[in-house]
């Protein structure tokens, strides 16, 4: 008996480390960080400065102000800084991704 592979278990072989390579591609992709990401957070601490201080907080980026009031609330709109975009609720303050 000789020893070895045949073709048909060598491309099963293939096709599982290929579908396996596929889908830890698309995890590690995943654990990127947003392009928004570093709008959202520096968002979310001015609104917390705000609600922490009891001021009023002015966050402003180029053309883009946003002040947060000490009750949470904001004057609202969309942000937008390089390729990311952020919408934040006027009644309540949240800061959200627009998708």
């Amino acid at each position: 008996m000789t020893r070895g592979f045949t073709l048909l278990e060598m491309m099963v072989t293939l096709a599982i480390l290929g579908l396996l390579t596929a889908v830890t591609g698309l995890a590690v992709r995943s654990l990127r960080p947003s392009p928004q990401q570093h709008l959202l957070q520096e968002l979310a601490a001015a609104r917390e400065e705000a609600i922490r201080s009891g001021r009023s907080v002015v966050w402003r980026l180029d053309s883009n102000t946003v002040r947060f009031l000490p009750n949470g609330s904001s004057s609202g709109g969309r942000v937008t800084a390089g390729a990311g975009t952020v919408a934040v609720d006027p009644l309540t303050g949240g800061i959200r991704d627009p998708r």
